[in-house]
């Protein structure tokens, strides 16, 4: 059932036409991996920093908190924007590889950004095996400014694991 608020009136219940999903949201529905209080044991995004060098080259800086702890994981590599995506995403995966040890093993398969409706996604395939067995994982972050595609790459391998992640460091 809808409430419906009249201009003039009461408000007025009408019912949902059967066969239509009813969705109730309570609370934040933002990103987990960016929640200033993770629940369970996720890890948790807490920034990124870009190193240019002269060359031509850079090095990512991520920093992600773990059960109270700050961890950091850097990658470095030409500075383009698809390098750009990539360091951002290894950098994220070597904190990653910090936190889970030999509980799980992963491997960046491809980074990607793609123009959508007027923002920018940054798409992340991981390949991991954890809890005996493979997972081929998706993550996928939103970012409204083309300079937030390199954070944007690291969250997204983030979103794609930490499930996994959380399950495979707790048994």
């Amino acid at each position: 059932m809808l409430e419906e608020a009249l201009p003039d009136g009461p408000p007025r219940i009408r019912s949902i036409p059967a066969g239509l999903p009813s969705v109730q949201r309570r609370g934040n529905c933002g990103s987990m991996t960016e929640n200033r209080e993770t629940p369970r044991g996720r890890l948790r995004f807490m920034d990124l920093e870009f190193r240019p060098s002269p060359d031509g080259h850079g090095t990512v800086v991520v920093r992600m908190e773990w059960r109270g702890e700050t961890l950091t994981g850097e990658a470095s590599g030409v500075a383009t924007r698809e390098g750009d995506l990539r360091m951002g995403a290894n950098a994220s995966l070597a904190t990653i590889r910090a936190v889970a040890g030999e509980a799980v093993d992963a491997e960046l398969v491809g980074v990607k950004a793609v123009r959508a409706f007027d923002s920018w996604v940054v798409i992340a395939s991981v390949r991991a095996q954890a809890l005996g067995r493979d997972h081929r994982l998706l993550g996928a972050k939103a970012v409204d400014d083309q300079a937030d595609l390199t954070r944007g790459a690291a969250i997204a391998v983030l979103d794609s694991l930490n499930r996994v992640l959380e399950k495979a460091v707790q048994s």
